[in-house]
């Protein structure tokens, strides 16, 4: 299972390994300008050896080795991966098995239905 951010959204690991220099910059940079900031946020996290810097889940940028950057997507809907909650889902699992089994048994109505009627069945 994926570990949920304080907001309760899986991220999305865009970009691994991008170097803290100018071209890494540059590429976070870039991304923040042409990303569509209506439906989406970008995050940075450093990247590198802990052993001067601590062992928090990642090191302050200016730190950095590296850094990961991942994309939350801030509008809650259908198209969102996590606007269905795992409660949620298995409810609709559960709903689209029992119509898959309404239909079943209504095939099988007919059919029966068809032959005590004296239809002769196409199928």
């Amino acid at each position: 299972m994926y570990e949920k951010t304080i907001n309760g959204n899986i991220p999305i690991h865009l970009l691994s390994n991008v170097p803290n220099n100018e071209e890494g910059k540059k590429v976070i940079e870039d991304l923040r300008k042409y990303l569509n900031r209506n439906r989406y946020r970008v995050r940075v996290r450093g990247r590198g050896t802990r052993k001067k810097y601590g062992t928090q889940s990642y090191i302050p940028l200016q730190y950095a080795e590296k850094f990961s950057i991942y994309v939350d997507q801030s509008i809650m809907d259908y198209n969102n991966p996590h606007y269905l909650s795992e409660e949620q889902w298995a409810t609709e699992r559960k709903i689209e098995k029992l119509e898959l089994e309404n239909r079943e048994l209504k095939n099988k109505l007919s059919k029966i239905t068809n032959i005590i009627e004296g239809v002769d069945n196409v199928n």
